[in-house]
């Protein structure tokens, strides 16, 4: 989300229809979206109804403009992301069920969907009203569940059945709250890591693909031109045999970071492989998005010693335009492959235009 707009999707297949959705049309969303983006910490609403048709759970964690490392600032606010949790999966994990052990349960939420009325989203309502054993759950975002139990058959030999039906609403509520946590932290990580290179933090081929095909279907849905750049480190081979693989990473990681902070947060940067990256500079005529790739040139070059002698960083850049020179991926990769080796052959640290060539 950028502000409270869905602005990016994955997988792009199926999504793409709630590009552009701003989830405060949505009045009950409201509290639950101004608390996340007021205290900074995640939310969980649901269950939802999502565009796919199931019922779901929503998690969304805040994310914040100029964030200040290592100190209590979170900056400006600036969007968030978002991950939706199948209820069937959740109820499945915590092996949830309406009856178990001759006890009947049942789940509500007074803030699952951002107000303060009662939301029943599991097992028979009417159990609240039947004496029941209750235990709450709290979950991210100050949010709280509260389970029910009662016996199948009525309170017949209470004692026992009271203390069954407290064992079995506490042990529920603390594999819930644990699971619920677990499957919303986990799927951040394996969402990270599945679209993003380890070494560097920078989306990986996966993900620029994804953003790729949104930024095709912004320029032809608004009449916008975007381009595709292939930046390669000169001089990288010679750090990597010179000073050892973790010099070599720490110049990956260190151009990553320089790249990050010369392109616009609507960009993308890349890893694309080895030495090499990928940017989109979207919604960006040719003129301009040749001077931030001219920005990018300029910023990059590191001089690092060993033994008394200098090995300098710098960059070539291919650049095509779409559409351009070419309307796929393919296309414009590799017209820009072909204008990073015309950069490369004239003596590197070059910004080499496709049309151009």
């Amino acid at each position: 989300l950028e502000g409270s707009t869905v602005h990016r999707v994955y997988p792009w297949e199926n999504n793409k229809a709630i590009v552009g959705y701003d989830v405060l049309t949505q009045p009950f969303q409201i509290p639950t979206f101004n608390r996340m983006a007021i205290s900074g910490q995640p939310v969980l609403i649901g269950p939802l109804k999502v565009q796919q048709g199931n019922l779901a759970f929503i998690g969304r964690v805040p994310i914040y403009r100029n964030r200040i490392i290592n100190s209590n600032e979170r900056g400006d606010y600036w969007g968030a992301t978002a991950m939706v949790i199948d209820a069937e999966r959740l109820y499945a994990s915590t092996g949830l069920q309406t009856e178990r052990g001759n006890l009947e349960f049942a789940l509500r939420s007074s803030d699952g969907q951002g107000g303060s009325k009662p939301v029943f989203f599991f097992g028979d309502p009417g159990i609240f009203e039947r004496q029941p054993i209750t235990q709450k759950v709290r979950l991210p975002g100050a949010v709280y569940w509260e389970i029910a139990a009662v016996p199948t058959h009525g309170w017949n030999h209470k004692g026992r059945l009271r203390q069954l039906a407290i064992l079995f609403g506490y042990l529920l509520a603390t594999i819930i709250g644990f699971l619920t946590y677990r499957l919303v932290r986990d799927q951040q990580k394996i969402s990270h890591s599945a679209m993003h290179d380890s070494l560097s933090g920078l989306p990986n081929r996966r993900l620029f693909y994804d953003r790729f095909q949104q930024a095709v279907f912004t320029a032809e849905r608004y009449q916008k031109t975007f381009a595709v750049l292939l930046l390669d480190l000169d001089g990288f081979k010679a750090v990597n045999d010179s000073l050892g693989h973790a010099a070599g990473d720490a110049v990956i990681q260190e151009t990553a970071a320089r790249l990050l902070s010369s392109t616009r947060d609507s960009d993308t940067v890349a890893r694309y492989g080895g030495d090499e990256f990928v940017i989109l500079i979207q919604n960006s005529n040719a003129d301009d998005a040749q001077k931030i790739a001219e920005q990018l040139r300029l910023i990059v070059p590191q001089t690092l010693t060993f033994k008394g002698r200098q090995l300098l960083i710098t960059a070539s850049i291919g650049f095509a335009m779409y559409p351009a020179d070419g309307i796929s991926m393919e296309d414009l990769l590799s017209r820009a492959d072909e204008a990073l080796y015309v950069a490369k052959s004239r003596g590197k640290n070059q910004l080499v235009v496709a049309a151009e060539h």
